[in-house]
């Protein structure tokens, strides 16, 4: 079966460097070098419909959403600097209109921000931010009806990395919650992976057990939902696909055992995300395919395949850039080629 692709013409005039989706998966934002974000809504037939643009004097690399808890929250980075707006009501009876208003600017970084994500509700308004040098902030909001105040509750997560490329927090609010923190550096020497327990009595962050799951760069990583279940699941894009299973150690503080399944690809991964339920992974690879995988009887299967356009999306600089929804998927041809 071919695939079949739904094409939204986004009118941004350069690359997209971050999209990310809320937490109902119903609003997307578009973050780009064109100096703009864009946020487009879902409607009744399916169809994701332009909402609002929001300009900058630099170009955007990543943006994230808040739990709807706190409200509609968006952070915006570039460089060294991160952009926090809110969602507000302007107007009164039918004259109501809904808009994004500017509420602060951190400009804390030393050096390029490189991934931002908010913290589970559990944890209240927090927002993490690491940088290309390594360094890894969190900060905070206090008082979510007065989001123009944050304040900086960790200063340097002490990782030892030259680098950092990403970031991903755990949600289970049966376990302690995790921050787990990649480097794309080159070095095979250096660490890849860190992982921060939270301690929710503290507050304070502490580096469990090294773990040794990759040598090759870190590009990105995300923790599943942990709908039901007594344990971490971490997603890794680098070389390979990687799963980790990540458990705790009984009366055995920050220490876990963590079991690494390698799924086999035939092309770097670049990204990986999950589904609302954690029951279904996306991995994008420089093959130009984004692949579906589920875990059936504790072995992770790829059960689709989304191609790309084979073709360069660049005539001129003026070309209108996509964005691509799937509709239907392209079964993948065998088992094998997919499947170590």
């Amino acid at each position: 079966m071919n695939s079949s692709l739904k094409q939204i013409q986004t009118d941004h005039k350069d690359l997209i460097q971050d999209i990310a989706f809320d937490f109902y998966g119903k609003r997307v934002a578009t973050a780009s070098l064109d100096q703009t974000v864009k946020i487009w809504n879902i409607n009744e037939n399916n169809e994701w419909i332009f909402k609002e643009e929001l300009r900058h004097n630099s170009g955007l690399q990543k943006v994230a959403w808040s739990h709807p808890e706190f409200g509609n929250l968006l952070a915006v980075a570039f460089d060294r600097v991160v952009w926090i707006y809110e969602e507000t009501c302007f107007g009164t009876g039918r004259a109501t209109q809904n808009g994004w208003v500017k509420r602060l600017v951190l400009h804390d970084s030393r050096t390029t921000i490189t991934d931002l994500k908010f913290a589970p509700k559990y944890l209240g308004l927090q927002l993490v931010l690491c940088t290309q040098s390594g360094e890894v902030k969190i900060y905070e909001c206090n008082d979510i009806i007065n989001s123009n105040v944050w304040s900086i509750i960790h200063p340097d997560l002490k990782t030892n990395m030259s680098s950092c490329s990403s970031c991903s927090w755990s949600t289970c609010f049966k376990l302690p919650i995790l921050l787990a923190l990649g480097s794309d550096e080159t070095n095979p020497t250096s660490e890849k992976l860190v992982i921060f327990e939270h301690n929710e009595n503290t507050r304070q962050y502490t580096r469990i057990e090294k773990p040794s799951v990759c040598t090759d760069p870190i590009r990105s990583l995300a923790f599943a939902p942990s709908v039901g279940k007594l344990y971490h699941t971490l997603a890794i894009a680098s070389k390979s696909l990687l799963i980790c299973i990540i458990k705790s150690m009984p009366r055995e503080p920050y220490r876990y055992q963590i079991n690494t399944i390698k799924l086999s690809s035939e092309a770097s991964i670049w990204r990986v995300c999950w589904n609302t339920v954690g029951s279904v992974l996306a991995s994008a690879g420089d093959d130009r395919k984004v692949k579906l995988w589920k875990n059936n009887l504790s072995e992770w299967k790829c059960f689709a395949v989304i191609n790309g356009d084979v073709r360069s999306p660049f005539v001129d600089q003026n070309i209108k850039l996509t964005l691509m929804f799937p509709k239907t998927f392209e079964a993948p041809a065998s088992k094998s080629k997919i499947l170590a």
